[in-house]
């Protein structure tokens, strides 16, 4: 069937490269019919009608020729290697022609050759299907007992499992219990390092106060010159007797007595003056602890006072008045008791 098909085409090609071989050859006779013609026209006209401006003119149709010429025989060549193909293509019409005969003896052998090979090739799939199927069913009875023992063994290890999340669960209990005793153990101790720690710190009190009151604060002094003071703060500037006491400068300078140990402070004072009914006080940081007056007479006196007052680090302790005092008489003494 090929061979027909192929012989057909082969004919159909060679007859249609004999009717364009025609048609050119028509075509070629008349278009060079037409060249000679508007070429001897054209030379009658110059002939008749020379003029030197149409020289331009004859030189392009020259070259116009030039070129029809050459497409002339461009196509007389492709004519001739279409002639080729054609004696090409009647050559293997023949040999087509010669080898179908050929053909035609060895197909039928052939044919019977590659039946016999597929009547064998089907009993060999048909004994190697019925073989995979024995196989198959072999292997799904295998299948199928390994599935059971999958689930036997599936069962096994959720019970080993179960088991383990019993465990688990217990020792989570006993680590929670065992971080609980921790925990309160380590509560216990924070508790008891803060009783310890408060322990000292009472201790360190305690013993600074008993440092303190181990520790003596006294001081006597008297006024140096009869005056009156501006700021009314008396001067005790003459020291007869002192201990304890860092800064005695301050004091005998400014008149009052800076705390140093903080403690139970007495204080006593002798005020000598002319002046009657002018008062006086002892002062603590400008806060009044005791009051006292001078006497109404026109004669000299010598008034008392005295107190007692807790004192702490840097508090001030003094006697304040307005009236002239004497220093014969005047002094103070302040001593700390506690």
């Amino acid at each position: 069937m090929d061979t027909c098909m192929h012989i057909a085409e082969k004919k159909e090609l060679r007859d249609q490269i004999f009717q364009f071989k025609l048609e050119n050859d028509k075509s070629l006779r008349i278009l060079t019919n037409q060249l000679q013609h508007k070429l001897s026209e054209m030379d009658e006209k110059l002939q008749g009608n020379y003029k030197p401006n149409d020289t331009i003119e004859f030189a392009n149709l020259k070259q116009k020729y030039q070129l029809l010429q050459g497409s002339y025989i461009h196509q007389k060549d492709e004519l001739e290697i279409l002639k080729n193909a054609t004696m090409n293509v009647l050559q293997e019409l023949f040999e087509l022609k010669q080898l179908k005969s050929i053909n035609q003896d060895l197909n039928m052998s052939n044919v019977q050759g590659k039946l016999q090979l597929l009547d064998q090739k089907t009993n060999s799939l048909t004994i190697n299907q019925n073989a995979r199927s024995q196989d198959f069913l072999a292997l799904f009875n295998n299948t199928r007992v390994m599935e059971n023992k999958i689930n036997l063994m599936g069962n096994f290890i959720t019970q080993i499992l179960s088991h383990e999340i019993i465990q688990n669960a217990t020792t989570a209990t006993h680590f929670n219990i065992f971080n609980d005793l921790k925990n309160r153990v380590y509560e216990i101790e924070t508790k008891q390092n803060a009783t310890f720690a408060d322990v000292i710190s009472k201790i360190i009190s305690l013993e600074g106060k008993v440092s303190n009151n181990s520790k003596r604060v006294a001081v006597t002094a008297c006024v140096g010159s009869t005056q009156t003071f501006s700021d009314a703060v008396v001067r005790f500037s003459t020291v007869r007797s002192e201990i304890g006491i860092n800064n005695i400068a301050t004091f005998m300078y400014s008149g009052k007595f800076v705390c140093e140990i903080p403690g139970l402070y007495y204080i006593s004072a002798h005020i000598r003056t002319s002046s009657g009914d002018y008062g006086f006080h002892v002062k603590k940081n400008n806060d009044y602890i005791a009051y006292s007056i001078t006497d109404a007479g026109l004669s000299d006196s010598t008034n008392p006072i005295s107190a007692v007052v807790a004192l702490q680090i840097k508090d001030t302790l003094y006697v304040e008045t307005s009236a002239t005092i004497y220093s014969t008489y005047s002094c103070i003494s302040i001593v700390k008791v506690k």
